[in-house]
C-alpha cells in the first residue's frame, strides 16, 4: 500500500486503531502509527511477540498480512536474540533501521542519522551542479535554491537530534562546501568561513539545528500533561542504572545544555514549562540558543 494513500488511511482504520487501543497503556508508549507504517515498543520479548500476533489478527480479519521480509526488530541494551516470529517466518534483527525518513539505532544516538542526511543532500547537490555553475544565475537565487531545497533535505528530522560537537562539524563542514562550491571559492583563497557565511546571508546549520530543537521543545512543553510527547520528554526509568563512565549525550540533556548556552543563569529544567507558555519569551529564549550556536 502507498504510506499515505486511500488504501493506507483505510488500513489504519480497520486494523492499526483497533490493535492499538488492544494494546494501549494510559502510561506507557505501545505504538508509533502513520498510515501504514507502524513501529511497536516493548520491554520483553513476550510482550513484543503478543503485540505482533495480536497486530496480525486484525490485519487477517479485512485480508492484509504482515510483511516478514520489510519488518525488523530492533533490540536496545540487549545481547540474546529477540527471536520474534510473523507465522512461521522469524524477522530479522538489525542495529539500526529506517522509519520515516530518519535512522533509527539502538544507541539512540544521531550520528547515522546526520550520515544519511548530509550524503542524501550532498547527492541532490551534485545533481543541481549546472545551476551552481551558471553563470547567467545569480548568487541570490543559487542561495535561495541552497536553503530551500538543500538545507531541508540535510536537516529532516533535526529536531529530534541530539548535539554533539562531532555532528556540529559535520553539518558546518557540508555547508561550507556547497556554499565555497556556489561561489566558486577556491580551495588557495583564504576566506574565513563567518565571511562565507556572511555573503550568503545565512545562518550556521548547526544553530539552525539548536533552533529547530528549541522549537519542538517549547510545542512539546506547550501541550497537556496527558499527550505521550510530554511523557516522553519528562520520561526517567524506573530502578535503571548507568554504566561506568562519562554520561551519554541525550536529545534531554542536549536540551537542558541549550537552556544552559541561553545566558540566561536562571533558566533550569523545572522552569523550562513555565517560560514555553508564553511564546514571546520563549521565540527570544530559542533566539538566544541558536546565537551560541553561530545564528545572527
Amino acid at each position: 500500500m502507498p504510506t499515505g494513500g486511500l488504501l493506507a488511511v483505510v488500513a489504519h482504520a480497520l486494523v492499526y486503531s483497533p490493535c492499538s487501543k488492544a494494546m494501549r497503556n494510559q502510561s506507557r508508549l505501545t505504538d508509533c502509527d502513520f498510515a501504514d507504517d507502524v513501529g511497536m515498543l516493548a520491554t520483553t520479548k513476550p510482550a513484543l511477540q503478543r503485540m505482533t500476533i495480536s497486530l496480525e489478527e486484525e490485519a487477517a480479519k479485512v485480508g492484509l498480512r504482515i510483511s516478514a521480509e520489510k519488518t525488523k526488530v530492533l533490540t536496545i541494551n540487549r545481547k540474546t536474540k529477540a527471536n520474534i516470529t510473523v507465522g512461521d517466518k522469524k524477522i530479522e534483527e538489525v542495529k539500526q533501521f529506517t522509519y520515516l525518513g530518519s535512522v533509527m539505532t539502538g544507541d539512540g544516538g544521531s550520528d547515522e542519522d546526520v550520515d544519511a542526511r548530509i550524503g542524501k543532500a550532498a547527492a541532490v547537490f551534485k545533481r543541481m551542479r549546472p545551476m551552481w555553475s551558471s553563470a547567467s544565475i545569480n548568487e541570490g537565487i543559487k542561495i535561495r535554491l541552497f536553503t530551500t531545497i538543500i538545507v531541508p533535505t540535510a536537516l529532516y528530522g533535526c529536531e529530534t537530534w541530539r548535539h554533539t560537537e562531532r555532528i556540529a562539524k559535520k553539518l558546518n563542514v557540508f555547508q561550507q562546501r556547497c556554499l565555497r562550491r556556489i561561489f566558486r571559492i577556491s580551495y588557495l583563497e583564504h576566506k574565513t568561513n563567518d565571511k562565507v557565511l556572511k555573503r550568503a546571508n545565512v545562518h550556521q546549520l548547526e544553530a539552525i539545528v539548536t533552533e529547530r530543537r528549541m522549537r519542538l521543545a517549547g510545542h512539546v512543553l506547550r501541550m497537556n500533561d496527558d499527550r505521550h510527547p510530554k511523557t516522553a520528554m519528562r520520561w526517567t526509568p524506573r530502578n535503571g542504572k548507568r554504566r561506568v563512565g562519562a554520561p551519554r549525550i541525550t536529545w534531554r540533556r542536549t536540551f537542558i545544555k541549550d537552556l544552559e548556552d541561553s545566558q540566561d543563569p536562571n533558566i533550569r529544567w523545572v522552569d523550562a514549562e513555565q517560560i514555553a507558555a508564553d511564546r514571546r519569551n520563549w521565540r527570544s529564549l530559542v533566539a538566544r540558543c541558536a546565537g551560541m550556536h553561530g545564528g545572527n
